[in-house]
């Protein structure tokens, strides 16, 4: 399950968490049930934007996960980390890779 989204002015990345997954899922998560994961530096080279993406693993949270914004997701599943969706966003398939091997952050697009 995941959800994305933009900081609001003067907003920090877990209350922006926090605010996403109840707009988009309609659940709410207590900050002592989130754990930091990973974060991406990407340089989009195809629409030349630059993106911090931050990623949190939930532990526990209260509500049903639903759909809140039909109109920007079409499905919400549970899936096996060995059976993922062959249309997830490659920046998702580098999270979940960063978290296997534990690699807290990653810059994409970067020249090196």
């Amino acid at each position: 399950m995941g959800t994305s989204g933009h900081l609001e002015e003067n907003e920090s990345l877990e209350a922006a968490m926090q605010r996403e997954l109840l707009e988009e899922l309609g659940i709410s998560v207590s900050l002592k049930n989130v754990q930091f994961l990973s974060l991406i530096h990407k340089n989009d080279l195809e629409t030349g934007l630059v993106y911090l993406n931050a990623y949190f693993v939930i532990n526990k949270f209260e509500g049903v996960p639903k759909i809140m914004e039909p109109q920007k997701n079409a499905e919400l599943k549970w899936v096996s980390l060995n059976e993922l969706p062959v249309n997830l966003i490659d920046d998702r398939k580098v999270a979940l890779q960063n978290m296997k091997e534990k690699t807290p952050y990653l810059e994409i697009g970067w020249d090196k």
